[in-house]
């Protein structure tokens, strides 16, 4: 688990990591002096984003916890959600407005909505803006019906089963070209 704390002297902050042992917590590492108000952590628990939002601009360091070194920095102006997809694979920044009355929006909130979606090393493949974007969700991923040991096996065994697939379309699609040269006979 991690802890964001200290004094914030200019909306910077210490990220303190930690290990679960024996029924207590050992402190791993600390990161100091980071722009960072937010720690938003990978499903698969090896990165984490430090991240800088709202106020603090949007500023995302994607961070590999495990060698306790930055991936890369990031920014998404005025970035105040972030997100990992449930694979782990991808992250979601958005700037959204409050789902409030518009009276009552400031306009602050009003403009340069939208997201952006990242891969889990920090690179950027997509950029929406949206006016009046109120919510980004990622779509479960069901478990899978396989247990560990079949899992195990497709993919020990996936390249014989490509072949094989491979094989099968190539039968179909000679098929299809015996039928075609059928039926231009029957014409």
């Amino acid at each position: 688990f991690s802890v964001v704390h200290g004094v914030g002297t200019a909306h910077r902050y210490n990220i303190s990591f930690f290990d679960m042992g024996d029924k207590k917590s050992e402190l791993s590492h600390k990161v100091t002096d980071k722009p960072c108000n937010q720690v938003v952590w990978s499903p698969a628990g090896h990165t984490c984003i430090l991240a800088g939002l709202d106020s603090l601009s949007g500023v995302m360091e994607f961070y590999n916890v495990d060698t306790q070194s930055s991936i890369i920095t990031q920014e998404h102006m005025q970035c105040n959600h972030v997100e990992y997809d449930p694979s782990g694979r991808f992250v979601m920044s958005a700037k959204k407005q409050p789902m409030v009355d518009m009276n009552e929006i400031a306009m602050r909130d009003r403009v340069e909505n939208g997201y952006m979606l990242w891969t889990f090393q920090g690179q950027r493949i997509h950029e929406e803006g949206k006016n009046r974007f109120f919510q980004f969700i990622w779509r479960p991923r069901p478990r899978s019906l396989l247990s560990e040991a079949e899992e195990k096996k497709v993919h020990k065994n996936l390249k014989k089963h490509m072949q094989a697939f491979a094989e099968a379309d190539k039968e179909v699609a000679r098929r299809r070209r015996l039928v075609g040269l059928v039926e231009k006979r029957r014409l």
